[in-house]
Order: structure tokens, then sequence, then C-alpha cells
């Protein structure tokens, strides 16, 4: 099936990719829908309403099969490895990455998401005084998953110790692996009321991005809105897209089997195809 390709300009071009379980839970349904949108990249966060990390070898067999057969591959498996209480037990997530890793090899991908870890009590203004057992448990993360040939994706998310740009700095700069990259999300700088993230975040995360997830927010009344319609400076009058091709251009420290991705949501992703790299 061939992909949708955003084409920007010379030198980059987008691979569209989806979040399958936003159009249904159902696997075939996701892929069908898919196939009618040309999209041929799934960003694998659950089927048959089961989450990817409890996911059985019969069910990673089965969505293998199935797209194989409809020719998607998986791009990247989201998982919830991080989206856990940062007080908890670190076995717990240990775990769960052991299997998801698993899961992303059996799928032949390279790519998995993961967070930050939230404070007790869902506490903000908590970050910091957690920020460096978040960066000790990322730290072991990272091992586990180069020794595996997998790179972990970080995304900023509401309410964990990365929700902000320095924040999230921090905690890339301290684990300081090629194995723990970054998930631009442009919709979460914002719902945490960061403006301009762009020029905020831009001088400070753009060595470490991988991934980016396209959604919007409107600041001034909290609400989601159209791609390019809010705050997350999406648009070709905003920042982020621009300066993401343009790093593009530039920047050869990936992985050699990873690709570079813009998920979008209701998710698609764009991956930087590689016989266009610059």
């Amino acid at each position: 099936m061939p992909s949708a390709i955003y084409q920007p300009g010379a030198g980059a071009a987008f691979t569209l990719s989806a979040f399958g379980d936003e159009i249904d839970a159902d696997l075939d349904t996701q892929l069908r829908v898919m196939g009618e949108l040309r999209i041929g990249f799934l960003e694998l966060r659950a089927a048959w309403g089961t989450n990817v990390s409890d996911l059985d070898d019969r069910q990673v067999d089965a969505i293998k099969t199935a797209c194989e057969r409809s020719a998607v591959e998986v791009s990247c498996i989201g998982s919830p490895v991080g989206k856990s209480v940062i007080t908890d037990p670190p076995k717990t997530d240990l775990d769960r990455l052991d299997r998801v890793l698993r899961v992303a090899d059996a799928l032949g991908t390279d790519r998995v998401r993961v967070f930050s870890f939230y404070p007790p009590g869902g506490g903000n203004g908590q970050q910091d005084r957690y920020l460096q057992e978040t960066i000790s448990r990322l730290e072991r993360m990272a091992r586990r998953a180069e020794d595996d040939g997998i790179v972990l994706l970080l995304e900023n998310e509401v309410g964990v110790m990365g929700d902000t740009p320095e924040r999230c700095r921090s905690i890339l700069e301290a684990v300081d692996s090629p194995a723990l990259r970054f998930v631009w999300d442009t919709a979460n700088f914002a719902v945490v009321g960061v403006t301009s993230a762009t020029e905020r975040g831009w001088p400070l995360l753009s060595p470490y991005l991988a991934h980016v997830q396209i959604k919007d927010f409107h600041i001034a009344d909290q609400t989601v809105c159209a791609a390019g319609e809010g705050d997350g400076q999406i648009s070709e009058r905003g920042c982020a897209m621009p300066a993401i091709r343009a790093s593009w251009r530039s920047n050869r420290t990936w992985p050699s089997r990873a690709r570079q991705v813009a998920s979008a949501a209701p998710t698609a992703c764009a991956t930087q195809h590689p016989c266009c790299a610059a």
C-alpha cells in the first residue's frame, strides 16, 4: 500500500502514520481505515482494547500477520512505560519495559515511547523534587533499550516530571544516552501554559528531537483544536514545522534503523523518508 507522503520542500519528506486505536479498538478496522487514507505506518498503542504492554505472544503474532497482509509497518510502540507514580517500585515499569522491547523487536520497530513519571498525589509543583530519581530510572531504562538496539522516545506529557521544555532538557541532558531521544508533543506544552513553545524550547530540545506529535491546544480557553489553529506553533506562520524540517536536513545523529517521525492526532505520524535526507 502506498504511504501518504507530505513533501514540504527540498531535502525532507514525511511519511504519515497513525495511532490506530484512535480509529477503533479492533485492529482490522484500524488497518482498513488506514488503507483508505493511504497511511502505511502504524504507531501501536493498543489492539482489540488491550494495551500494547499487555499483549500476549499470540496477539503480537496476529498483529504482525495483519500488518503484513495490509502492507502496513509498525513505526513505533506507544507504550505506557513511565506513566506511573515516581514513588512506585521501579520493578513494575522495568518489567513492563522488558515486555514492550520484546514486542517492538517482534514487530520490526526500534522505537518505543516512554514518559517521565508522575509526582505522588498528582502533585504538580513537586517535579523538581523528584527530578533526580526520574533521571536515575530513565538511565536504567535507556541502558536496557540500548542493549536491544531500541531507541526510547521521551514525550512531554501533562503532569509528569518532563512537562516543560526546561525540565525535559534537564532529563535528556543528564541521561545523556543515544537510546533516549525526545518526542515533541505540540499540544502538551501549551496545555501546561507554555507560550511560544518553539522559541523557548527549540534551542533546548532540538539536539534530542526524534519524533513530533502533531496536536494543538488553545491556552486562552483551555480547549483542544485542529492542528494549526492553536498555540502549538504548527502552521507555516508558526515556527515548529519549518524548524523541524531544517533540523532534519542538518542532523545526522539518528540510529541507522531509526526514522524521524512526526505524529499527528487523531493521530497520524510523519516519518522522514530515508531517501529524501539531504
